[in-house]
Parts: structure tokens; C-alpha cells; sequence
């Protein structure tokens, strides 16, 4: 596999790490630094991390393409005509290897995995005099838990993949290595991560978007749980629970909008701003001063392009009275604009995440950030483990406590007395609660992996092959020791 044009060479991207803080956007970026002579201080092996962050704001992940191959891949979605031809092609299932979309994330992903392997390998030359055995240990274990999410996402979308653990500017004859070497390190990563990072509230409000020991939690209950490794993961999750540290947020908007981003109800973010001006946003290697978004101009009706509308049957996965409906999405008659405009729509579109303003025509950019985990989805990735193990009890609870945020009071549920009644109420609550976050895909793939339900029936053209991308015909053309997945 290639990485030539992943690092080559690599850039030291600035980050915002508090999209409310604009003026802590770095304008001098050391772009062509020699490698070998940067990591003198704490502050040099501070920038190399938060380079990694800055992959992940790139468009090829959270900047556009990485929710187009989650939301597309789901049951959430129609297609309208102004959606581009491989995001179309992934709604509808005529995938294949030379998909842009596929290409262009894995390759983000290893961006991500590169960047972090740079800080593991290096991390130890910044001298003692310079850094405290806390600090290059806490810097460590952010670089570990990126690199576990990047990991993550490749094996669970593509299975065995090539493991690197040392950075490189390119590689040849890296084989595919098996799933379990690679959940192997991801876990190892995620218990350093958890030894070393610090807990959310040590963090002052400049630093808020880096990694902390409840997000490494959080993803190892969420892997533990796509594994079907029940109490395992109820044991990371209820860490997260137990440690006082997230609440859900009394308006469940607060989780979609600029204004309370980093909030309490947040385990991890993506950062962005709309404070840009130079540079290509487009380029995942651009020099870092364009920190924005594309997810708020993408779907939403009037305000956006509203090249998807969600799908009918996810309208009516609502129940009567859930506000919910009315939080995720627009309606004809809806106003917008701060009330001074009035949608007209033949049929109900996106709300979440879209830019609940009119912005310029010019400005298409969005600064929400991405909510990566979430309380709720902590709740109720709870429930299901605790129903997976048989307190069916101790499940609806869960989903309960998710009900009965402030803004959203709905009634609560009786425990149904049976597994299967209420592994149907929590997909029900996670598709309403948790709709378009990037989520349902997963959620999809290891229920039918699973057996509890068949996903050929939610999504048409859907094929067994489908359970596995395929791994980017550049990819295999440059790497004689890789073969695509079968079926492709």
C-alpha cells in the first residue's frame, strides 16, 4: 500500500480545539518541517498531535466524505437528484472499488493512523528537561486512541486490513492482517489511552476536543459491543456512567448547533470554525486555516443542496408526539432564518446539522462541530448490553433515562418482560434518537451479523458481499500483497 501522498511531506496541521475560540487558530504553519530534528520540546510533540486531529477535520473524513459513507450506507436515506454520482451509488448499493467515497476515507483513515504512529515513534526523543513523564504519556495516549478509532472504522468496514504501527512515507507488501491482530492493538491502544488520559472536567475550556479517558471508554464499550462481547462492554460503558463526568443535555438541539458545543452530554468531538480565509478546504492537506465543515450545507432543504431526504419509513419509525421528529427534521410550513422565512417542501428534510440560518451564497462552509460519541448513545448502547445479558430490567431504564430528557419527555416504557420485545424497542430508540450520526450503518451490519434481523429487507440491492467494502482498486494495483474482498 501507498502512502505517498498521504505524508509526503508531512504537515504539520494547526487545530482548533474549541470552535468558540477562534482567535487559538494558529496562522504560522510550519509546513516542511525535517522530522528527525522537531521533537526537542513539548511543544513540537504538542503540534505533531494536533496534527492528527486536524486529519480528522480534512474533507475526506468529518470535513464531507466520512458521513456520506456512513449515512449513505445506512436505511435513512433517499437519494434526490442533485446527489453526486458515488454517493448514489452507495445509497443504492452498486458498489464497487474504484467508489470515490470508499477510496478517498480509507485513505483518510490511514492518514490518521500515520500521523499518530509519527507521535508513538517519537514521542520518546522530546528530552526529560522538556517534558514531564505525564504530559508525554497523556500526548502518547491521545495519538493511541486516534489511531484505535481510525483502526476501528477500517476492520469494522473492511475486515482484515494492513496493520502499520511505524510511520512511513509509503509502503509496499503489506499484507492484510487478520481482524484479530487488529482489534489486538486497538484494545491495547484504548488501555493506555484509558490509563493516561485525563478525565473531561481537568481540561480548561481552550483544550476541550481532545481525547480523554472517557472517550477512550466510551470506544472500547462501543467495539466491545459491535463484537457482540456483552459484558465487556458493559463494564467500559458503565465507567463512563458511573464517572460523573456526562449528562444528557436538557435541549437534545444543543447536540446538533454551534452554540453549547463541547457540552456535558458530549464524550468526544470533531472541532470546526467558520473562521477561514486561506487555503483549499477541499484538500485534506491543506494548511490547516480552514477548519470547516460541509455536513450543514449537504442535506437540509432551502438552506442547503437537500441532496438526501430521509426515507419514509424512518418519518414514520417516530412515535406519535415525539418531538424528536420535529428536531431532526424540516416540515413544509416550518420557519427558518430566525422565523422569518417559511419552508416549502413536498416532503419532510434534514434539520440536524444544518445551518439553521441563511449564510451567504458564497459561504457554503459550516463550523458545527461533529458530536463523535455521545451520552445517549452511551445509554443506550447500555440498554442493549444489559438486554444482551438478560436484565431486560436494568435495559429499559436506559432507554427510559434517554426518553426523559427535558426537551424530549417522552413516557416511559414498561419493561416488556422479554429479550426480543426489547431489543425491538431499543433499535426503535436508537434509529429515532440517534438518526444520521453516522451510526445505523454499523448498527445494521452487526445485527444481521448477528442474526436478529436481515438487512436485505430494509435495504434493496443489498448482497452478502455487502457486509465487507471493498478495498480500493489503487490500493491493490499498488500492493501485489492485498486482494479485494470477495465478491468484488
Amino acid at each position: 500500500m501507498k502512502l505517498r501522498n498521504i505524508l509526503k511531506p508531512f504537515i504539520l496541521l494547526p487545530v482548533v480545539f474549541s470552535s468558540c475560540n477562534e482567535d487559538l487558530l494558529e496562522k504560522n504553519n510550519p509546513n516542511q518541517i525535517a522530522i528527525n530534528n522537531f521533537f526537542e520540546t513539548e511543544a513540537q510533540l504538542q503540534a505533531t498531535v494536533n496534527a492528527i486531529y486536524s486529519a480528522l477535520q480534512a474533507s475526506d473524513l468529518y470535513g464531507r466524505e466520512y458521513f456520506f459513507l456512513h449515512d449513505m450506507l445506512a436505511d435513512e436515506n433517499d437519494p434526490t437528484g442533485g446527489l453526486e454520482a458515488p454517493r448514489r451509488a452507495l445509497l443504492q448499493y452498486d458498489i464497487n472499488d474504484g467508489n470515490f467515497i470508499i477510496t478517498s476515507t480509507w485513505r483518510g483513515f490511514y492518514r490518521v493512523i500515520n500521523r499518530a504512529n509519527l507521535v508513538i515513534a517519537n514521542a520518546d526523543k522530546v528530552p526529560e528537561l522538556q517534558i514531564s513523564e505525564e504530559s508525554r504519556n497523556r500526548l502518547i495516549a491521545e495519538a493511541k486512541f486516534l489511531r484505535a478509532w481510525a483502526y476501528f472504522e477500517l476492520v469494522s468496514l473492511w475486515g482484515d486490513v494492513p496493520l502499520l504501527t511505524e510511520p512511513a512515507e509509503e509502503t509496499e507488501g503489506d499484507p492484510r492482517a487478520p481482524e484479530s491482530d487488529v482489534y489486538a492493538l486497538i484494545f491495547e491502544d484504548l488501555t493506555f489511552a484509558e490509563q493516561n488520559l485525563k478525565v473531561k472536567s481537568a481540561y480548561p475550556d481552550s483544550e476541550l476536543g481532545r481525547a480523554t479517558k472517557g472517550s477512550a471508554q466510551a470506544l472500547a464499550g462501543k467495539i466491545r459491543l459491535f463484537r457482540g462481547e456483552y459484558e465487556l462492554a458493559k463494564t467500559e460503558l458503565q465507567k463512563v456512567i458511573t464517572s460523573s463526568e456526562y449528562m444528557l443535555v436538557p435541549r437534545y438541539l444543543d447536540n446538533f448547533e454551534e452554540g453549547n458545543e463541547n457540552n456535558q452530554e458530549s464524550i468526544f468531538e470533531v472541532q470546526f470554525t467558520t473562521a477561514h480565509g486561506v487555503g483549499n478546504p477541499w484538500s485534506p492537506d491543506g494548511d490547516g486555516i480552514d477548519e470547516v465543515t460541509f455536513r450543514g450545507q449537504e442535506y437540509p432543504p432551502v438552506t442547503g443542496w437537500n441532496n438526501v431526504n430521509p426515507r419514509p419509513d424512518l418519518i414514520s419509525a417516530f412515535e406519535a408526539g415525539d418531538p424528536r421528529l420535529d428536531y431532526n427534521f424540516y416540515q413544509d410550513g416550518d420557519t427558518y432564518n430566525n422565523a422569518t422565512d417559511t419552508m416549502e417542501i413536498s416532503r419532510p428534510g434534514w434539520r440536524k446539522y444544518s445551518n439553521a440560518y441563511q449564510r451567504p451564497s458564497e459561504d457554503l462552509y459550516s463550523g458545527i462541530n461533529f458530536r463523535v460519541i455521545r451520552y445517549a448513545d452511551v445509554l443506550l448502547m447500555m440498554a442493549e448490553a444489559e438486554n444482551e445479558v438478560g436484565t431486560t430490567g436494568n435495559a429499559v431504564d436506559y432507554v427510559n433515562e434517554v426518553r426523559a430528557r427535558a426537551d424530549v419527555d417522552m413516557p416511559a416504557l414498561d419493561d416488556p418482560g422479554n429479550k426480543d420485545d426489547m431489543f425491538d424497542i431499543i433499535v426503535r430508540e436508537r434509529r429515532v434518537e440517534l438518526a444520521c450520526e453516522q451510526i445505523r450503518n454499523r448498527d445494521l451490519r452487526r445485527w444481521h451479523r448477528e442474526g436478529k434481523l436481515d438487512i436485505s429487507e430494509r435495504i434493496p440491492n443489498w448482497q452478502p458481499r455487502h457486509i465487507l467494502m471493498p478495498i480500493p482498486i489503487t490500493e491493490v494495483d499498488n500492493n501485489t500483497a492485498i486482494t479485494t474482498n470477495n465478491g468484488y
